[in-house]
């Protein structure tokens, strides 16, 4: 609010000879922006609920236990099974991770 209060305060003084519809979109540009921090502030403020946080790393643990045994029994091969296991573990760890950076965009 204060920028745009300055950046009147200086069109009106002569500070800023800008066009009218120049400075209408740059009024435009800093309300999207105050739309878009405040969207993701309500994103950072409403955290995930704290049992399905330790529910999700219940299931990766279980996951990260049973899916080489699981794998093992489908392929004969240890290379290519613990490969695919591998792959499948990082993969779902990874989608945890991106959804722990999500959950908290602007750091703890």
């Amino acid at each position: 609010h204060w920028i745009q209060r300055l950046i009147v305060a200086n069109m009106q003084s002569g500070v800023l000879p800008i066009p009218p519809p120049v400075m209408s979109r740059v009024f435009q540009e800093l309300s999207r922006g105050m739309v878009n921090i405040n969207n993701a502030r309500k994103i950072s403020d409403f955290l995930l609920p704290y049992p399905y946080a330790q529910l999700t790393g219940a299931m990766l643990l279980l996951n990260t236990v049973l899916t080489p045994m699981v794998v093992g029994v489908f392929l004969k091969d240890w290379v290519s099974s613990a490969l695919v296991s591998s792959l499948s573990i990082f993969a779902f760890a990874c989608i945890n991770c991106i959804a722990a950076e999500i959950e908290c965009p602007f750091g703890a």
